[in-house]
């Protein structure tokens, strides 16, 4: 019996049935009269400093829902910008981790700089597309999450498991070693942190090194305005007496009483 084998959203991908699978679906989807929404989760805005990249949503070989990302749609947008410099803006729960590498290394080698930005969460492989960025930002109160690659498999020998386990092993090393070329952590801290799944907020990110920076959009808030000076006594004792013999002068001159 044929195993079926796939590496789901968990941290890797389907290579063969995962990817039949989704275009069997497509397939009975566009037959009953749906179809691929024409303005999907990948969408290429204009935005304050240039071009972005929204990737919003799962990643996987075959996008079809509105929810969804394909290493397919990132070529059909990166064509449209040329040689800009590009920000990506992330917030996706990870999917296929194949899918997630090509689109990973289709944003290393754009020519314009790309600096990728965290709006929600950048979990699993949608983690490993963050770390494409020259610079990378992580936005106030989101979040990035790590961990081995899983996966499912039914009607397998002992074999297959074997294999299958032998394939988990290499595909999370591979992983690892993209967070190790670019993080302060060490390989052992890496390793134990993905063994964990681990959710980093935002400031742990910055920490680990995953990120660079923390956007902070907040408008500062107006400064208290400085206390009035309190009244000063600007007079010295002497004044004080000139003053009154002035005052008594001009009373015994007008018939004034004090």
């Amino acid at each position: 019996m044929k195993k079926r084998n796939f590496l789901n959203i968990a941290g890797t991908t389907a290579v063969d049935h995962l990817v039949a699978r989704s275009r069997q679906v497509a397939d009975e989807l566009r037959a009953a009269g749906l179809k691929p929404a024409d303005n999907g989760p990948l969408n290429l805005v204009q935005g304050e400093d240039g071009p972005e990249l929204l990737i919003y949503g799962a990643i996987t070989p075959f996008a079809f829902w509105d929810d969804e990302t394909s290493a397919q749609d990132v070529i059909a947008q990166l064509r449209e910008v040329n040689d800009q410099d590009l920000t990506v803006r992330i917030n996706s729960p990870g999917g296929s981790v194949f899918e997630g590498v090509a689109i990973f290394n289709l944003l290393k080698k754009h020519k314009g700089k790309v600096t990728t930005v965290v709006d929600g969460i950048a979990a699993s492989i949608a983690s490993v597309i963050f770390m494409a960025g020259e610079r990378r930002l992580m936005g106030e109160a989101s979040r990035l999450m790590i961990h081995n690659a899983s996966t499912s498999i039914y009607g397998a020998y002992a074999e297959d498991l074997r294999e299958t386990a032998d394939l988990l092993d290499s595909v999370s090393t591979q992983i690892r070693d993209v967070y190790d070329r670019r993080v302060a952590l060490t390989t052992e801290e890496i390793e134990a942190a993905m063994a964990a799944e681990t959710y980093y907020t935002e400031t742990e990110a910055l920490e680990a090194g995953f990120a660079d920076e923390i956007i902070d959009d907040a408008a500062p808030s107006d400064p208290p305005a400085d206390p009035p000076e309190p009244p000063q006594n600007r007079g010295t004792a002497e004044d004080v007496a000139a003053i009154k013999e002035r005052n008594a002068e001009i009373a015994a001159r007008f018939g004034i009483a004090l």
